[in-house]
């Protein structure tokens, strides 16, 4: 689980099966780069669209007709605001803007909260072939950022004929129908068509969960419904993996559990309040920066720098659960009435191979090539930077 030397860039994700061709996508991100978004259609249109930095790699005539042919199909929405755009004029991002949207979440107690899913729902076609679709839920903005993350991708088929739809479905699409709701302003009619064929599908999707796992639940937040308590039971030994932390979540988090493991960024754990900290059994920073082997040593990846994945492993007896996405461990993204919209997904599995343990067992000789490599005990003496019961939040706004 979550195997350093297993990489892939992300538009890997989106490329269409053998044989289908891309048909039409719903995408979310807090934070978006105009040249990221161009090479989304790149990806449905040829295999190599990318350098080994993650970068644009094909000829402006290439990027100029694959925006052309698929802008139109393609709505994202994204944090009202959170838009960074190339200084370089690049024409082909004119086709683009058609499918940019940006949204706010409602202000909760008169504070503003933040739109910060990213996930992407994709639909493929093929002459006398199923539909499909592919869910791919993600801790990564649309950005070049060289962060760890973590991106999950569920491909499934529409079941045609089904008159209803999955229950495990309807969270997942109730969230893809609401996004038009959020928006700062009117949604065109074709937006508004492909976001409602998409939410109208998905509830038909029979989701293939990744081998040896099974699908729980998809997890909706900040949209006014109340969601399932996935840190439920208390007792039960917890992994949390954030970039961003604040007090009161994570006392909510380590309470009464036998075991609690937090990982984090050095940054953010010397800044946290040090009770909440002391709640936890074992805490790991993460190393600022690694450059590992790859598993294939034909692909060129770039090094990856900073902790950005946002992961919960909580064990169940011989069982353990798995929840990743966009989710930070802060009260606003997460908390009993969080504000910030975030998508989630829970997973199910065997704790030999999903569990706390798991996750933390070093490689055979030597921690290379495990996640384990990645991080490295805290030293509970550097607390006290900040006063028990002082909460310094970090800002989800940055990310």
């Amino acid at each position: 689980m979550l195997e350093p030397g297993h990489r892939r860039l992300f538009l890997d994700a989106l490329r269409p099966p053998e044989g289908y061709s891309f048909d039409l996508a719903v995408g979310t991100t807090y934070t978006l780069d105009l040249m990221a978004l161009l090479a989304v259609p790149l990806a449905f249109t040829f295999r190599d669209a990318q350098d080994r930095d993650g970068r644009l790699a094909t000829d402006p005539l290439a990027l100029l007709e694959s925006a052309r042919r698929h802008a139109g199909n393609i709505v994202l929405f994204c944090h009202g605001g959170g838009t960074s755009v190339p200084r370089s004029r690049q024409p082909a991002l004119a086709f683009l803007e058609q499918s940019v949207v940006t949204g706010l979440p409602p202000r909760v107690d008169e504070t503003q909260a933040v739109f910060h899913p990213k996930v992407w729902a994709l639909r493929y076609v093929a002459p006398d072939a199923p539909t499909r679709y592919r869910l791919v839920c993600q801790s990564r903005n649309l950005t070049f950022d060289a962060s760890w993350d973590t991106s999950l991708v569920l491909d499934g088929e529409l079941m045609e004929h089904r008159v209803r739809g999955f229950g495990e479905n309807r969270v997942l699409a109730d969230f893809f129908g609401s996004l038009p709701g959020l928006a700062c302003q009117p949604v065109s009619e074709s937006q508004q068509d492909i976001v409602n064929r998409c939410a109208d599908e998905l509830r038909r999707v029979r989701f293939q969960p990744p081998d040896g796992l099974g699908l729980e639940k998809f997890l909706s937040f900040g949209l006014g419904r109340a969601n399932p308590d996935f840190l439920e039971p208390k007792r039960r030994p917890i992994l949390v993996i954030s970039p961003f932390l604040d007090g009161g979540f994570l006392r909510s988090v380590a309470t009464r559990r036998s075991r609690s493991v937090l990982i984090s960024r050095r940054e953010s754990l010397l800044t946290a309040p040090r009770d909440a900290l002391s709640a936890f059994t074992e805490i790991y920073a993460f190393k600022p920066a690694l450059e590992l082997e790859p598993e294939d040593p034909d692909v060129d990846l770039p090094p990856l720098a900073g902790l950005h994945a946002k992961v919960f492993v909580i064990d169940d007896g011989w069982n353990a659960r798995l929840v990743v996405g966009s989710g930070n461990s802060t009260s606003a993204a997460l908390g009993s009435s969080p504000r910030n919209v975030e998508f989630m997904v829970e997973l199910s599995g065997r704790k030999s191979r999903i569990g706390i343990d798991a996750l933390l067992k070093p490689g055979d000789g030597s921690n290379a090539g495990t996640f384990r490599s990645l991080i490295e005990s805290f030293d509970k003496a550097d607390l006290g930077t900040v006063p028990e019961d002082v909460d310094a939040t970090n800002l989800e706004l940055l990310l």
